[in-house]
């Protein structure tokens, strides 16, 4: 008998992910490549991230002029392909969900690839080669309309101001590790294997910043701070205001560019075109 309940809940279980499979993955997109080549695809997804996003899947990523947004695949409307054909020149106007209402946002795409299934078998385009996606349904996964409740804003060097929430600093940091060499037929013959040390770059998020200021160094959290104004070559030189008024000059370290949410997605900003940051 346990063995009976065992199996129709192992079943059930199978069944129910099956369910949610097909729900999730079963939207139907019209792509059309620069050449005007038309394919419908079945559970399309989109792969080869850049890395700086933290747990990034079947994310596309929209390169603006100062800041990057990333959109969950599962929110995208249809994108729409709008530049002159020039390296420099590509742009599109992506549709989309977030937040439970429709966006609309023009820029680059990241280097990525459209992947699914079609009738001519599976299907595999880049950004670069794409000039229209639409899809014909609405994703199960779209959420109702929520209020978006800032922390602060980000002004920057452009003029634009992105109200921010669950802002954290992200930067590369590079670790080596023991990486295992094919073996040789003398490594073979002499039972050996031989290993070499390799570095590679990772990514750090946490809310907080790290400083030089005069010879000794400082960390800051967020919840901290009344602002941050960077300035100087390189925008390494910034001015720290604390919650209580008192500030400081200081050199930032260990800082690439911060990631948050805003009114149009998860974004990312480079620190060289950070302007000022201030937290509420």
């Amino acid at each position: 008998m346990k063995k009976l309940f065992s199996l129709l809940l192992i079943l059930f279980i199978l069944g129910f992910f099956s369910v949610i499979y097909a729900q999730t993955t079963e939207r139907t997109a019209v792509i059309i490549d620069q050449s005007g080549t038309s394919t419908e695809v079945k559970g399309l997804y989109i792969g080869g991230q850049p890395g700086k996003y933290k747990n990034s899947f079947n994310d596309l990523v929209i390169i603006t002029e100062t800041f990057d947004v990333l959109i969950p695949g599962s929110n995208l409307i249809s994108i729409e392909y709008t530049g002159d054909g020039t390296k420099n020149k590509r742009k599109f106007d992506v549709s989309y969900y977030w937040m439970g209402e429709k966006k609309m946002i023009s820029g680059n795409l990241a280097d990525m690839k459209f992947l699914g299934q079609s009738d001519f078998g599976k299907i595999s385009i880049s950004t670069n080669e794409l000039k229209q996606l639409r899809f014909s349904q609405v994703s199960d996964k779209i959420k109702q309309k929520e209020e978006f409740y800032s922390d602060g804003y980000i002004k920057l060097r452009d003029g634009t101001k992105l109200e921010f929430k669950d802002l954290k600093k992200h930067a590369y940091y590079s670790y080596r590790y023991k990486d295992t060499l094919p073996q040789s037929a003398m490594d073979r013959a002499m039972q050996r294997q031989r290993f070499t040390w390799r570095s590679r770059m990772k990514s750090r998020y946490n809310a907080s910043i790290a400083f030089v200021r005069g010879k000794s160094q400082g960390q800051l959290e967020f919840k901290n701070l009344k602002s941050i104004e960077f300035e100087g070559e390189n925008n390494r030189d910034i001015i720290i205001t604390l919650k209580n008024g008192k500030s400081t000059k200081a050199i930032i370290k260990d800082f690439d560019g911060l990631i948050g949410v805003c009114g149009k997605g998860e974004f990312y900003i480079e620190r060289k075109n950070i302007r000022i940051v201030y937290f509420y």
